[in-house]
């Protein structure tokens, strides 16, 4: 017996084991027995029992069919200058495209920028600091100074 089992079997059936399923009784009895936060459980429940047996058996069922006029006879009446409220469309506004196509451009822009800048770098050789197989495969080898 888990103890949520143990929990399920109270709040399904209370704590009289005598409403518990034959099958689980035994185990539920010796898991209440041997875990004491099983026997606390057990304990509210059998509390929760004895609040409820004390709930009066002929209380009156309520008037349903009362009970829907005087919902009917009080609900409001839409108003004639209200307006439905209509699904919002899928497609994207103008605007939004309009925005999202310069941003598009912006970063197709900078990253031209960025990689005509690294162009410039490899034709201006700094030969001091390359190695002999960049500036050979560059057409610099007049440079090397052999």
């Amino acid at each position: 017996m888990t103890p949520d089992r143990f929990a399920t079997l109270l709040d399904a059936y209370g704590a009289d084991p005598a409403r518990w399923p034959p099958g689980e009784r035994d185990a539920a009895l010796a898991h209440a027995a041997a875990t004491p936060a099983a026997a606390a459980l057990l304990d509210a429940a059998r509390r929760l029992d004895a609040l409820i047996d004390r709930l009066p058996a002929d209380a009156p069922a309520p008037d349903l069919a009362r009970l829907a006029a005087l919902a009917a006879a009080t609900a409001q009446e839409p108003a004639d200058n209200v307006v439905a409220l209509r699904p919002r469309a899928t497609r994207p506004r103008p605007a939004a495209t309009w925005a999202r196509a310069a941003a598009l451009a912006a970063a197709g822009i900078c990253g031209l920028i960025v990689g005509m800048g690294n162009v410039g770098e490899l034709t201006t050789h700094n030969t001091a600091n390359a190695s002999v197989l960049e500036l050979y495969d560059a057409g610099v080898v007049e440079e090397i100074g052999w």
